[in-house]
């Protein structure tokens, strides 16, 4: 938030507090855990985690990649391997959830909420791992007016950030907007659904992707 601040005005407020935030950023670290048969993924991939001292999980991972990614250390080895993570916690199938894939010999379901943040985190990736391609399947087959305003926002704008774009999405968006629901919603739905109202210049302007002049 503080970067997309500072790259609209003229002056560069933010920052000290964008340096101070991503040497926080950096120095936080999921724990590992050595591999075991009856998890799916990759334990010992460092990510980041919901809680101090405890394994990485997706979403926040995900948010840590793109927040460290918009502040210009996009290229730094911890987001390299936050990315990393990330495609690891793919499902074979498409899609995600919050981070398990293979427990006890039982494949997991996905979720469209982290499944469209996982692609939005990954947007502008050279990734060539097919469960990318099938995560972004599972978005377009899955996406729908009734789902609530963080799976509806996430999917289309993880959708949007590869090129991708569910045809009624927008009429879906405005009418959530529009029905006079929006004092229910908590601020954080709300930014969400005003993000997705408008996904091209705001996914441009976070640098996630080289397609998304390809969306109409």
């Amino acid at each position: 938030a503080w970067c997309a601040v500072d790259s609209a005005e003229a002056a560069q407020v933010f920052t000290d507090h964008v340096r101070r935030a991503a040497t926080w950023s950096l120095a936080a670290r999921g724990e590992t855990a050595p591999r075991l048969p009856e998890i799916g993924h990759d334990t010992e991939l460092v990510g980041w985690s919901w809680a101090a001292d405890t394994h990485s999980w997706l979403e926040p991972t995900c948010m840590f990649v793109m927040g460290l990614r918009a502040a210009g250390y996009g290229d730094h080895a911890r987001v390299r391997e936050g990315v990393r993570l990330i495609v690891d916690r793919l499902l074979s199938g498409g899609g995600a959830n919050y981070g398990n894939t293979i427990v006890l010999g039982q494949a997991l379901v996905p979720h469209v909420q982290p499944s469209g943040l996982a692609m939005l985190a990954l947007a502008g990736e050279a990734s060539d791992d097919p469960r990318v391609g099938k995560s972004l399947d599972y978005l377009e087959a899955s996406i729908g007016p009734d789902m609530s305003a963080p799976s509806l926002a996430l999917a289309c704008l993880g959708l949007v950030a590869h090129g991708r774009q569910a045809a009624p999405s927008g009429e879906w968006i405005a009418r959530a907007l529009d029905q006079g629901a929006l004092k229910d919603l908590a601020a954080y739905e709300q930014s969400l659904l005003l993000l997705a109202a408008a996904p091209l210049a705001w996914v441009a302007s976070a640098g996630l992707s080289s397609t998304h002049e390809e969306v109409h």
